[in-house]
């Protein structure tokens, strides 16, 4: 009987160094999926759309009916003469460059 005792007794011990070792594993891991995740995504406000350093964009129906030109011309324009930039399927008109393009 006491031989089955410390056999089984050699087991937990091992056992529980295997689970250490397992405890260590997972939390290496864990660590490795929190490096690799980052932050969680936040869907971003309407002003991080538009760079601070671009604050003078406005859509391109805006600026037409601000400029009273057809969108079309506009899109032609921002083609042609880079007073705009497209975004995500949209295109934004430069106010300051739009206006430098009508000055006579």
């Amino acid at each position: 009987m006491s031989d089955q005792l410390a056999i089984l007794n050699e087991t937990i011990a091992s056992a529980r160094a295997h689970l250490v070792q397992v405890e260590v594993h997972v939390a290496q891991l864990e660590a490795q999926r929190a490096a690799l995740a980052g932050p969680p995504y936040t869907r971003p406000s309407s002003e991080a759309v538009q760079p601070r350093e671009e604050t003078d964009l406005i859509e391109l129906h805006i600026a037409a009916q601000r400029f009273g030109m057809a969108s079309d011309t506009l899109r032609f324009w921002c083609r042609t003469y880079k007073i705009g930039v497209k975004r995500g399927g949209r295109w934004w008109v430069s106010i300051r460059k739009m206006q430098a393009r009508l000055r006579p």
